[in-house]
């Protein structure tokens, strides 16, 4: 099962990924558009597309644990590229990439202060943004938990998904 934390800048991803992971000591794949795009001031499609080709190789690499946990996949990148530019990955996503391993997703809401981030472009549009997000869950029919309020909650809310899917704690 491949756990994916997705949704708008600066609404917990990272941290909620991250938290799951050593919760569940599970591996984590990173948001390799972070790595990418560190230190650059700007960035074009071909500079996503090559985010995608990293993020896929990432998952690859990881595909032989039972279970595996992201800070976004792919989806993330077709999404965004969306949103800023207005296109799309056409023929290099489809529903069969996302669902060729089981996926479930936590869709993180905006009800959380944005945070600065220098990657970060959209502070007042994490809304319409957000509304992406679940066009996009909806159009490939994907699994996903939407993730609100408070940190503990929804840290219990990982948890009692997580359960419901099978995965066993193993940490308290």
């Amino acid at each position: 099962m491949h756990i994916v934390f997705t949704g708008p800048e600066s609404c917990g991803k990272t941290t909620l990924a991250s938290w799951t992971s050593l919760r569940y000591n599970l591996p984590l794949i990173p948001e390799m558009a972070r790595f990418y795009l560190e230190g650059r001031s700007s960035y074009d499609t071909h500079d996503l597309s090559e985010i995608l080709k990293l993020q896929l190789t990432e998952e690859r690499k990881w595909s032989s644990n039972n279970w595996l946990i992201s800070d976004t996949d792919a989806l993330t990148i077709e999404i965004w590229e969306k949103y800023k530019f207005g296109t799309s990955f056409t023929g290099l996503i489809n529903r069969n990439d996302l669902t060729k391993t089981k996926r479930y997703y936590f869709l993180c809401d905006k009800d959380v202060p944005w945070q600065y981030d220098p990657l970060r472009e959209h502070p007042n549009e994490r809304h319409l943004i957000f509304q992406v997000y679940l066009e996009y869950l909806h159009k490939y029919e994907l699994p996903f938990t939407l993730l609100s309020g408070s940190l503990q909650v929804r840290q219990q809310s990982i948890i009692s998904k997580l359960e419901d899917l099978g995965l066993l704690e193993s940490a308290s």
